[in-house]
């Protein structure tokens, strides 16, 4: 009767920590741009490549400098960066959300003059 006792309370242990949900993690591991040196309103392909779970994957995109070409792009891995009209260095940073778990990256857009 004890050893069905504990094999009972094994199993239900076994269940009960199997059951529970793990945290789902996500990862950007790169971030990448369309070239190295950007003119003023030049419009520049960036993308996020990421690892982890992606099923409700969601990405927001920020700049210190420039805008976003639209709402259409502002979900996705990739979007369209539009430099600013002042020579510098501005700071692009994607962040990743699906959920369970977050991830940001950042990379730094040198913005001149002339094309």
């Amino acid at each position: 009767m004890r050893k069905l006792k504990n094999l009972f309370s094994v199993l239900i242990i076994s269940i009960l920590l199997f059951s529970c949900k793990k945290k789902v993690d996500i990862s950007i591991d790169t971030l990448s741009k369309s070239g190295e040196e950007f003119y003023f309103g030049e419009k520049v392909p960036v993308w996020a490549g990421t690892d982890g779970d992606k099923n409700g994957i969601s990405y927001q995109w920020t700049a210190s400098g420039g805008t976003f070409d639209g709402w259409r792009t502002q979900n996705l891995y990739g979007n369209l960066w539009i430099a600013p009209d002042a020579p510098g260095e501005v700071t692009v940073t994607a962040t990743s959300k699906n959920g369970g778990s977050s991830s940001s990256k950042s990379m730094s857009m040198k913005v001149t003059r002339y094309f």
